[in-house]
């Protein structure tokens, strides 16, 4: 009577197997990770490279045609910029251009270019979450302000005469 699969053969023959597939594994880990590094290298050097008036155009375009970038999965960004905003807030009134500056300074000079009309389009998809931030045109700028103490007509006007002479 012969038994199969029993005995100090087959013990090590399963050990010898198993240490195979373990090994094995081991490499199919490595060059997985290795694909992943390389495929995020290459997705990162893309998005220092995207060119932000894309952006524009492309919001431009789908406005035009009432297509919902976000169904098409490309409307984060705009999003995630409004995050941002949000974040680096310092508080109180501040003209586009110097929110511009100050995020292009705390962004880095590797994060994603970013627009004037990038940051307004962010601050205009805020207000879906309620109201945060208001623009106001003053003196061939915009005046970027957290709401809720909302500018009434006197203050827009005063502030359009300071902007007027320089203040």
């Amino acid at each position: 009577m012969h038994r199969c699969g029993v005995g100090t053969g087959t013990i090590a023959t399963k050990k010898f197997a198993k240490a195979k597939y373990k090994e094995r594994g081991t490499v199919l880990a490595e060059d997985q990770l290795a694909q992943m590094s390389k495929q995020l290298g290459m997705l990162k050097t893309n998005l220092e490279e995207f060119d932000p008036e894309f952006h524009v155009q492309f919001q431009d375009m789908c406005a035009t045609f009432r297509v919902e970038p976000l169904m098409l999965g490309v409307g984060d960004f705009y999003y995630k910029l409004g995050v941002h905003i949000i974040e680096h807030w310092i508080g109180g009134p501040i003209t586009l251009e110097e929110l511009h500056q100050q995020l292009l300074k705390r962004r880095g000079k590797f994060a994603q270019e970013v627009s004037q009309e990038d940051l307004i389009r962010a601050i205009q998809k805020l207000k879906a979450l309620g109201t945060g931030f208001s623009i106001t045109p003053v003196s061939g700028t915009y005046l970027i302000q957290p709401v809720p103490a909302e500018f009434n007509v006197d203050h827009t006007m005063g502030l359009q005469l300071a902007g007027k002479h320089g203040y």
